[in-house]
Parts: structure tokens; sequence; C-alpha cells
């Protein structure tokens, strides 16, 4: 998910029934869910009109590619967990309940979400 905005389960729901861009992010790991430092953050363009179903298989990949990126920026800046600063204030998501998930795949079948309209 987009952190801090977003940390938890099922964030990609939450973002999509929330109007928010779905996104990436890879960070440093620590006691607390989704709260380390991060080390960089990616939104996945979602044209209008994308099926769910598609949304989150596309997700997939994008996460690699995300953590992929973060690798590459840690290799190349030499980047260690004391560099970055914390995230600050955030919101957990916990698993988005059954009537959240109903709207989130009608509002994709509808064409109503879009990363470019978040």
């Amino acid at each position: 998910g987009l952190l801090p905005h977003y940390r938890g389960c099922t964030c990609v729901e939450w973002a999509i029934f929330n109007d928010d861009p779905v996104a990436a992010t890879c960070h440093f790991m620590t006691e607390g869910i989704d709260e380390g430092p991060v080390i960089c953050t990616e939104i996945m363009p979602v044209p209008t009109g994308t099926p769910y179903a598609k949304i989150r298989a596309d997700m997939v990949g994008h996460q690699c590619r995300t953590m992929i990126k973060g690798i590459q920026r840690i290799a190349a800046e030499n980047i260690t967990f004391d560099e970055l600063p914390g995230q600050g204030e955030g919101t957990y998501y916990g698993v988005i309940p059954a009537p959240h998930m109903v709207e989130v795949k009608a509002k994709t079948e509808r064409g109503d979400y879009s990363s470019s309209k978040a």
C-alpha cells in the first residue's frame, strides 16, 4: 500500500474503496506493521474500466518491480535503516469487509475508478 496512509491488509481494495491511488511501497521492516522507513513508493497506473481481478493481478508484478527499485536504491546510495526518516502517523487497515468488497468490484466494473481520477 501507499505508506503511511495504507498500512495492513487489503490495501489495494481499501484504496479503490476510498478513491485513492493503489501503490506499492518498499520499506525497511520494524516490529510495527508497515511502519519501517520508506525506501521508495510507486503508484500503479489503473486505467478507467480496468476490472478488479486485473488490478489485483497486475499489483503482483508492480510490487515486485517496486521492491527491485528499492533494492537498487539501497545498493546505489548505500542506504541504511538509520539514514531514512520515519514515516510519521498513518492508518492501519484490516481485512476489508464483504459489503465494501462488493462495492470495490462494482466500482471497477462500472468504470468509476482509475488511478488518474484518484
